[in-house]
């Protein structure tokens, strides 16, 4: 477990910082594809009101689990214990089944982001580390254990088929996919947002663009896109220096500087909410984080 942990560390945190978060967040995004889970997402509101503090929520508990010693360690612990009393109060009815689906693109798109457009892609080390971390996560949560994959082959064969049975069109997708777009978009600067927008459909695949109401890109775009994210990773294979430690963690580790009431400072801040500020930006306690009353 140490090993993997460090591997993680090492492979999000230095070797492929961005790619690492933007192939989780483009995970995320996956999910909203299939009714039953945006439905549920729809129902409790959270990404209607003010999508940035649901990402932060979401990422914030995960970065809690991976940065700070895995599974044994008391903060890993207690985000565990958070996200299960979130999912408890706001998604009583998902399914051991849905939840597992989630847990898999958080085990294959990196993989797969790495292969397509990383400056390497990830060793088999890595890629297992990755598979057993969430599978832990799965454990933690209570999901039936035949439902998570103990191999990577099992593991894509169970995503491609929960995909192909249950990723549909639905209104559902279209409002949660796109107050997450707008939230993505937030970032760049206005009049680039069309432009943004443009490249990021054109990374989606047939079957999610069916299933969020897109329609699809020209053929010159999606070549444009991919060509220049193949770009991007053959200048940093060439071109960049080594890094030689962590430089993409987001939680503070244990004995840093706390806020006066003794919430932990994020070492940096992503998305503003509706009303320019962050989430989080004076600190944030694990056992606060999201929202784990019942609906209504």
């Amino acid at each position: 477990p140490a090993e993997r942990h460090e591997l993680l560390q090492r492979l999000g945190g230095a070797d492929m910082p961005l790619l690492y978060d933007k192939a989780l967040e483009f995970a995320l995004f996956r999910t909203y594809a299939v009714p039953s889970i945006s439905a549920t997402l729809a129902r409790s509101g959270g990404f209607e009101r003010d999508a940035a503090v649901r990402y932060d929520d979401t990422h914030l508990l995960l970065r809690e689990m991976a940065e700070n010693g895995g599974r044994g360690s008391e903060r890993y612990a207690a985000a565990s214990r958070r996200l299960n009393s979130i999912h408890a109060a706001r998604a009583p009815h998902a399914t051991g089944e849905e939840f597992a689906y989630v847990l898999s693109l958080f085990v294959l798109e990196p993989i797969r982001w790495a292969r397509r457009y990383g400056w390497r892609p990830m060793s088999r080390s890595e890629q297992l580390a990755n598979l057993y971390f969430w599978r832990e996560v799965g454990e933690d949560m209570g999901i039936d254990e035949r439902l998570l994959p103990d191999s990577l082959e099992e593991m894509e064969r169970f995503n491609e088929g929960f995909e192909a049975e249950r990723m549909r069109f639905a209104k559902s997708n279209v409002s949660t996919g796109e107050a997450t777009m707008e939230l993505l978009l937030s970032a760049y600067p206005r009049m680039l947002r069309p432009a943004v927008r443009a490249c990021v459909v054109a990374l989606l695949d047939d079957r999610l663009l069916l299933a969020m109401g897109y329609e699809r890109p020209p053929v010159w775009l999606r070549r444009a896109v991919d060509g220049a994210m193949r770009a991007r990773a053959l200048l940093l294979r060439l071109l960049a220096p080594p890094r030689l430690g962590p430089v993409l963690r987001r939680t503070p580790e244990d004995g840093a500087p706390r806020a006066p009431c003794g919430a932990l400072l994020p070492s940096f801040n992503v998305y503003r909410t509706k009303q320019g500020r962050y989430p989080y930006g004076a600190g944030y306690k694990i056992e606060e984080l999201g929202d784990a009353r019942p609906l209504s």
